[in-house]
């Protein structure tokens, strides 16, 4: 199978980005013929900075904190699973259901729609490079909106609702 095996997890583009990393980490042999004119380290340098610095420590920091912290508030505490129920200990109740807790939650939305946007975005170019790659289909402006509209809908489509006993 190669030094690139599939993996099989839920974090979705994050890991076409670290594969895509490993793979262009994985051309930094030592044999001669698989380099092209003109080659330096640096790609691959690039290539590993941004594998080590999406699957090291902040990633799984920010899952490790605010996971469990909204997981207590919200089953132990019964406070409800916005992030200003957590803050409830360090602002207090009134504080937290008034406009400081309303700015942490909007500060929590607009981190999670810009933050999946460039998830979105990113990934697109990734899939549309990897199209480029095994179909030779141009990564043009048009292809990634495509993608992104494809990738758009199959979220719509896994977020809606399911039947209960289904």
């Amino acid at each position: 199978m190669g030094r690139l095996r599939p993996r099989v997890a839920g974090l979705g583009l994050h890991h076409r980005a670290e594969l895509g990393s490993t793979a262009s980490a994985n051309r930094c042999s030592t044999t001669s013929r698989r380099r092209p004119p003109g080659w330096t380290r640096g790609p691959a340098r690039t290539a590993l900075e941004c594998s080590f610095f999406h699957w090291t420590l902040h990633p799984w920091a920010i899952r490790g904190i605010a996971g469990p912290a909204l997981a207590y508030a919200g089953f132990r505490k019964g406070r409800g699973n916005r992030l200003s129920a957590v803050f409830v200990p360090l602002i207090g109740e009134r504080r937290a259901a008034g406009w400081p807790g309303r700015a942490i939650d909007l500060l929590a939305v607009f981190a999670t729609v810009f933050g999946t946007a460039t998830s979105l975005g990113l990934g697109a170019l990734l899939v549309a490079e990897g199209f480029h790659i095994t179909a030779h289909i141009e990564p043009a402006k048009g292809v990634q909106l495509v993608i992104i509209g494809a990738l758009s809908a199959a979220f719509v489509a896994s977020a809606r609702p399911a039947r209960r006993g289904q």
